[in-house]
């Protein structure tokens, strides 16, 4: 049975941006007994259905030492990072949000965790870090293909395009099984019970978005464009929730195993 929180943090403002300092207090809504410590930090978390998973930024900021009374006050300022990613949600699959938690360390007691949603700014300016310049690499299943894919760039902005250099061996106008778009995934993790009522986990993905333009086999080199949307998802990989983008190749085959090229690129917002 979930129970309601005894620490509830109010804020100061209606909403917050990147690198803002993050300012309220901790009220004490229900008696909380033999509390020795009170800390609190924010974490970015990344929630599935019915799992959660978090990156934690800066240490625990001590707030208060001693007993409180139900009525009391305890100030508190934390700061996003000026990097900070924005919030998102996926409908039905999971979300990222960032969270302030408080710790309360409980004298001959369990102590106790809350974790609360930040009210965020969704008009503000959320670049999350610089594109980076490290190579990608460009991943393949079945072998034996004549086909080769090298992007022009591995990171990029929504908004942004990146341009991918296909060439073929064996051009041919009859090849025209070969298929080639950019795809972005939702990956989040699930908890379930077997038919033995054994809990389980499983890691399952979702298409969010994709785009499969037109294709000319005929063509021994090809350069062929891909605009990420300025309103999609961002890449991020979270313990139970995240988002995946790539470019994949495939080429349908009889009798045989489907060839595919796939190249992960990094998009942020």
């Amino acid at each position: 049975m979930k129970h309601a929180p005894r620490l509830v943090p109010r804020f100061d403002k209606e909403s917050y941006g990147p690198g803002d300092a993050v300012t309220g207090a901790i009220e004490v809504t229900e008696p909380v007994e033999n509390l020795r410590r009170l800390d609190a930090y924010l974490k970015y978390v990344d929630r599935s259905q019915n799992m959660s998973g978090a990156e934690t930024f800066d240490a625990a900021e001590p707030l208060h030492e001693g007993p409180v009374q139900v009525g009391d006050r305890i100030p508190f300022e934390l700061h996003l990072p000026p990097d900070a990613l924005p919030n998102r949600e996926e409908p039905d699959v999971g979300e990222l949000a960032w969270s302030i938690v408080t710790e309360a360390d409980i004298e001959s007691g369990l102590d106790k965790t809350t974790t609360h949603s930040i009210p965020l700014d969704e008009s503000a300016r959320w670049t999350g870090p610089e594109p980076g310049g490290e190579p990608g690499e460009v991943k393949e299943s079945g072998g034996g293909w004549d086909l080769t894919m090298e992007p022009d760039r591995w990171s990029l902005r929504r908004g942004e395009s990146v341009n991918v250099m296909i060439g073929l061996e064996k051009p041919s106008a009859a090849r025209d099984d070969i298929e080639l778009g950019l795809m972005c995934q939702a990956d989040h993790l699930v908890e379930y019970r077997n038919s033995d009522r054994e809990l389980r986990q499983e890691r399952r993905a979702k298409t969010v978005y994709e785009d499969w333009p037109g294709f000319d086999p005929a063509l021994p080199r090809q350069e062929v464009t891909f605009e990420i949307p300025a309103d999609a998802p961002f890449s991020y990989e979270g313990k139970a929730f995240g988002y995946r983008w790539f470019v994949v190749a495939r080429e349908r085959r009889k009798f045989r195993s489907d060839p595919t090229r796939s190249a992960r690129l990094r998009v942020l917002p």
